[in-house]
C-alpha cells in the first residue's frame, strides 16, 4: 500500500493488518489508556479517521464521556441570519440552521471539557503553527468559557 510494504493480491485486494483492526470499543481502544493514565498530551496526538460528520459527533461524545470528571460545557452557534444585510431575503428557521452540517463547519452544539482534544478547522496563524488540521487540547476554563 502507500509505502509499498503491504502488497495487493492478483485481484488488487490487500489484507488489512490485524494491528489496525479494532476488536472492541474503538474509542476505548484508541484513547482509553491515555484517559486512564490522564496522559492528555498523548490523547491529543491520537486520532480516529471516519467517513461522516455524524460518526465524528458520535465518537466525540464517547471521548467526552470517557474523560469523565471534568465539567462539560456546551457552546451554541448563532441561529439567526443577519437581518440588516440588504441582500437577505430568505428567512431561515432556527431548526434548519441547527441541523445544517456542511463539511468544514462546526456543529450547532459544540461540547467541550478541559483536556478535550480539538482540531482547528481554519488557518488562524500559520506562522505560529495554528493551521487547519492542527490537533490541540483544551487546557483550562477561563471565566464563563474555555
Amino acid at each position: 500500500m502507500g509505502n509499498g510494504r503491504i502488497l495487493a493480491d492478483k485481484e488488487g485486494y490487500i489484507k488489512i493488518p490485524d494491528a489496525v483492526i479494532s476488536r472492541r470499543d474503538l474509542v476505548e481502544e484508541v484513547f482509553g489508556e491515555c484517559i486512564a493514565n490522564k496522559d492528555f498530551d498523548l490523547l491529543s496526538r491520537r486520532v480516529i479517521l471516519t467517513t461522516t460528520n455524524e460518526r465524528v459527533h458520535e465518537l466525540n461524545a464517547r471521548v467526552l464521556e470517557l474523560i469523565g470528571d471534568e465539567e462539560e460545557r456546551a457552546y451554541l452557534s448563532v441561529d439567526t441570519v443577519d437581518s440588516n444585510e440588504p441582500n437577505t431575503v430568505i428567512n431561515y428557521p432556527p431548526e434548519f440552521l441547527h441541523s445544517y452540517s456542511e463539511s468544514g463547519l462546526p456543529p450547532h452544539e459544540l461540547r467541550l471539557k478541559v483536556n478535550s482534544p480539538v482540531m482547528l478547522k481554519r488557518n488562524l496563524n500559520p506562522s505560529a503553527g495554528l493551521c487547519n488540521g492542527t490537533r490541540l487540547r483544551v487546557k483550562k476554563e477561563l471565566g464563563r468559557g474555555f
